[in-house]
């Protein structure tokens, strides 16, 4: 078995085992109602292991974080009863709109992927709007699309640029 599905086996036993222990001590009650979107969370980390390969598979693995995300918030309430899925459904737009950012942020000169992103995002926030319009809608949404521009800008620096991978810096253009 490869060294590093060995460390993902490894890590999912650890962290349910934690969960399963943290269940116990706190009195917290074990419902896989609550818990199974965890399984998609996980599925969606595990994908990022093999983004130094495969740099597509940022798409879905996204889509699973984010999906599984939106349940775990709604199965256990943790924004209160009031959010459930009937009301956050436009997240199952925003999400993909997310996940094309990624690929974009994967490979930096492919803009057509921005503009499904775009759509995605645009239209995804005006539903979002309607179901949440008023002033809670523009508290919810302003430091969203923030963290969201805050989150492509630092993106950007950790992304290593074909130019920087293959051409070494020229001595004879510096003299």
């Amino acid at each position: 078995m490869e060294k590093r599905n060995v460390l993902i086996i490894g890590g999912i036993l650890v962290l349910t085992g934690i969960v399963l222990l943290a269940a116990q001590v706190t009195g917290w009650h074990f419902d896989w109602g609550q818990i199974w979107p965890l399984i998609l969370i996980v599925v969606g980390c595990s994908f990022l292991f093999r983004i130094d390969k495969d740099k597509g598979v940022i798409f879905p693995a996204i889509i699973l974080i984010g999906i599984g995300k939106l349940f775990f918030i709604t199965q256990t309430q943790m924004f209160g009863p009031g959010l459930n899925t009937g009301n956050l459904w436009p997240f199952f737009i925003i999400i993909p709109g997310l996940a094309f950012v990624g690929l974009w942020l994967t490979n930096v000169k492919n803009y057509g992927v921005l503009v499904p992103a775009a759509a995605c995002l645009i239209t995804g926030s005006v539903f979002l709007g309607t179901e949440f319009s008023g002033a809670s809608f523009v508290t919810f949404i302003v430091p969203a699309v923030v963290v969201l521009i805050g989150i492509v800008i630092i993106a950007q620096v950790f992304i290593k640029k074909p130019d920087q991978l293959s051409n070494p810096p020229d001595d004879k253009e510096n003299r």
